[in-house]
């Protein structure tokens, strides 16, 4: 596995977790979005590619290969957007993604430490999570998709 790969995959886990502390530690709103919640991942690809950020080369792992935590899930898919390889996940219902980062604490933010990772950004839309993307991409995912952009300093 290449070094960017590693790296990559560790900040998906580390952004994820961390997620999870700025979820419970701030609340969060089950009406972030007023769209029509995506009931696969291609519908996730298409909705952002029908808000003008192309989804290409999707790819959908099996589940042998998502992350902890994401078993609830009913699909993970990862593409490329805007030149940056992204990760999203959906859930049935914003309640089932809002239960999935509430299982994080603040151990977190240190495992991203170890790694020498301090920032991370999300997107949160509905019932669906994109991660492992940069602030302003996670910025335009969000206004694009009704969605919000999480900004995490450890």
């Amino acid at each position: 596995m290449s070094h960017l790969r590693f790296q990559s995959d560790v900040l998906r886990l580390t952004s994820t977790l961390i997620v999870a502390v700025l979820l419970v530690g701030c609340g969060s709103s089950t009406a972030e979005s007023n769209s029509t919640q995506p009931k696969s991942v291609e519908e996730v690809a298409s909705q952002l590619s029908e808000a003008g950020l192309t989804c290409s080369n999707l790819r959908k792992p099996p589940k042998s290969e998502w992350n902890l935590g994401t078993q609830s899930a009913i699909g993970v898919g990862e593409c490329t957007v805007a030149g940056e390889d992204i990760e999203f996940i959906l859930f049935g219902s914003s309640g089932d993604m809002e239960k999935y980062f509430s299982a994080g604490n603040k151990v977190a933010c240190e495992f991203g430490k170890v790694f020498g990772i301090t920032e991370f950004d999300m997107v949160t839309s509905g019932a669906w999570t994109a991660e492992g993307m940069s602030k302003p991409l996670a910025e335009r995912i969000a206004a694009a998709t009704g969605g919000k952009a999480h900004h995490i300093t450890c």
